[in-house]
């Protein structure tokens, strides 16, 4: 029986850690676009090369700067394309080898944010989306030292999550920690289905 491949997706600090988390708990191997990401702007040479002829003032002494990237690219829409122009055949490269290390599993989870926005749907078999209120977005932003106007800036590109939800099998609202039970519960019964 082939692999049953779930994407977890959704906006910027929507939940998507917390639910790729449920599904490590429960011994679902899991993929992280995001953290991929950091991997190659730490790891990858072909990557930074080219990070480095693109966007020269995200390049400090130890690396890439991060938040000096996200500023470039989020307030231009080319270098946004350009920077996914460079990292994404990496990104699909590391999921696609991650999928052949798990044939053997009956199930495994990627986390993709972009999912809707890349037309990447066909990829996987079943798409949670996670959803909270805007005002935990804005404060789980901060946490991560992502200001209001950044984040403002981040999700004008994202489609929104009311264009999301009727194109996903099961919506996961991470609000509140009254909810995490609930939703652990919802994770479990689908690990439960398709997991023999």
């Amino acid at each position: 029986m082939p692999t049953f491949k779930v994407a977890v997706t959704g906006g910027i600090c929507s939940g998507k850690t917390f639910v790729l988390d449920v599904f490590k708990k429960n011994n679902i191997s899991t993929f992280s676009f995001d953290e991929s990401v950091h991997w190659c702007l730490k790891n990858n040479k072909d990557v930074l090369l080219k990070i480095y002829d693109t966007f020269p003032d995200a390049i400090s002494k130890t690396g890439v700067n991060t938040l000096a990237l996200r500023k470039a690219v989020f307030n231009s829409a080319s270098l946004l394309s350009e920077l996914e122009s460079i990292l994404y055949p990496h990104l699909f490269e590391m999921e696609l080898s991650f999928f052949n290390e798990n044939l053997a599993q009956t199930m495994v989870v990627s986390e993709v944010p972009l999912l809707f926005e890349k037309n990447l749907i066909a990829r996987y078999d079943y798409i949670i989306l996670t959803t909270c209120a805007q005002d935990i977005k804005i404060a789980r932003a901060a946490k991560r030292h992502v200001d209001k106007e950044t984040l403002l800036k981040i999700q004008s590109v994202q489609i929104s999550d009311e264009d999301k939800i009727y194109r996903s099998d099961l919506i996961l609202d991470t609000s509140s920690s009254r909810l995490e039970k609930k939703n652990e519960l919802l994770i479990k019964e689908l690990i439960n289905r398709f997991v023999v």
